[in-house]
């Protein structure tokens, strides 16, 4: 044993250089691939939080649910958190907005919005607790509100019933969104011990927000079946599901292409390892074979607008990427497009709106080719979201995005189908009666009009003048 030792220690003085070098190679590799693994896992993990930013973490959600169903979803063990959602009716002065009552759970998975961040005090608790944007209260009287304040604000819990004042405490201070064009839009929170003070046990319905467990053991391949056979088990129609296929796919699917970069990065880096101790040894066998011959011999607004489109001018044209009952998402050319619509005088009721900002040209170029990806879908008459299918603004809504995170660069708010009173118009329950659905009230969505506002876009041009 010491003959052998002193065999190894003898070489390893005698080949010392070539020895840490090979230490040397191996520490830095094993470095390298530490690097590139842990920054890998966290660009992914960085894209799954800026998906849930954009789209919301919630893996579905059970629209209009009653209270036994609620239940019933609570028991499955599939489901891992359950936020809840409840319109608890019309504020007089806010017709076009939402009152709701929403969960922590529910804050937590929406996507991100200005207007549902707390700026001081807390979200409503109790029955008569109330949280809203300085810009509401004054819209409705209230100037310089604080924490604490109690306002008189007219209230209704349907369209079958009168408004009557009711006395609310402020619990909170939202935050303002930074341009208010449209009137009586804005976000209110209540609590849900007020929805449940004013509205029957028998007619309440809960907007159902939720995540799976692992023990559901699904992917992209099986979620939708899934989720859809929980429902069914619950007794929800399968029209009141929405799943969250934006999200899911970041959750659920690889980051393929952060796999492929760091995956070549890493076998790169492993043959480049490879390469230089093999030189090194050969460098090792070199040198010991000069000695041994040495040895040897000696030597990187005008209009209310109701319609809204991208256009993208082609090598054959110009044409207008849109979204519309048929066929769906198409490609029109501009002048069919301006054909189709309403008139002023017989001129087309139709604007050419511009974005002001300086990425303008960028923006453009990355929308049109988004959209082109969406053409052949079919439109959207439940104007819902991530359901496989397009409305109009929903199309200008998902293409237009910016900066290295991809967020979207026009607002979506919760969808308000009332009239200016708080009428619901007949033709929206015709409408929905007659696909079995219900409207979908407070859902987060779009519409020309209040894409048309933005305050950084400008009209440049309106065909009817």
């Amino acid at each position: 044993m010491k003959t052998i030792s002193r065999i190894a220690y003898s070489n390893d003085k005698k080949n010392k250089t070539r020895s840490i070098l090979i230490m040397m190679s191996i520490c830095l590799t094993t470095m390298l691939l530490v690097i590139i693994s842990t920054v890998g896992n966290g660009m992914i993990r960085l894209q799954k939080s800026q998906a849930a930013g954009s789209y919301g973490s919630n893996y579905g959600l059970f629209i209009a649910a009653d209270g036994t169903q609620l239940k019933e979803v609570e028991r499955r063990a599939e489901i891992s958190d359950i936020g809840i959602m409840c319109t608890e009716g019309i504020l007089k002065g806010n017709e076009n907005g939402g009152f709701v009552s929403a969960d922590e759970t529910v804050r937590k998975m929406l996507p991100y919005n200005q207007e549902y961040v707390l700026k001081e005090g807390t979200y409503p608790e109790k029955a008569q607790e109330i949280a809203a944007g300085r810009t509401f209260f004054d819209a409705v009287g209230y100037h310089d509100v604080k924490v604490g304040d109690i306002v008189t604000l007219e209230y209704r819990s349907g369209m079958q019933s009168e408004y009557a004042p009711v006395e609310f405490t402020v619990s909170g201070i939202l935050y303002d969104r930074d341009e208010y064009t449209i009137e009586a839009s804005y976000v209110v929170f209540g609590s849900q011990d007020f929805y449940n003070e004013r509205v029957a046990e028998g007619d309440r319905q809960y907007n159902i927000y939720f995540t799976l467990s692992d023990s559901a053991n699904v992917s992209m391949n099986n979620v939708a079946p899934v989720i859809k056979e929980i429902a069914d088990s619950c007794g929800i129609d399968q029209k009141n599901v929405i799943i969250n296929d934006l999200y899911l796919q970041w959750v659920l699917q690889p980051s393929y292409e952060m796999i492929v970069v760091c995956g070549t990065l890493i076998l790169g880096i492993v043959l480049f390892s490879v390469v230089v101790i093999y030189n090194i040894f050969q460098v090792g066998i070199a040198g010991g074979m000069t000695e041994a011959i040495a040895d040897a011999t000696g030597g990187e607004s005008d209009l209310s607008f109701t319609h809204v489109g991208i256009i993208t001018v082609e090598p054959d044209g110009i044409y207008v990427l849109e979204a519309k009952s048929e066929p769906g998402v198409t490609m029109t050319p501009l002048q069919k497009f301006l054909d189709s619509s309403a008139t002023i005088e017989g001129r087309p009721a139709a604007a050419i709106a511009r974005i002001t900002l300086p990425e303008r040209r960028e923006l453009a170029t990355r929308a049109i080719g988004e959209a082109k990806k969406y053409l052949g879908q079919p439109y959207d008459d439940s104007f819902l979201p991530h359901n496989g299918k397009m409305y109009c603004s929903e199309l200008v809504w998902e293409c237009y995005l910016t900066g290295p995170k991809s967020e979207h660069l026009f607002t979506a708010r919760p969808m308000n189908f009332r009239t200016a009173d708080g009428r619901l118009p007949q033709f929206w329950i015709d409408h929905f009666a007659a696909m079995d659905e219900p409207i979908p009230e407070g859902v987060p969505g779009t519409n020309p009009q209040d894409m048309s506002r933005e305050k950084f876009l400008k009209i440049v041009y309106r065909y009817w003048q």
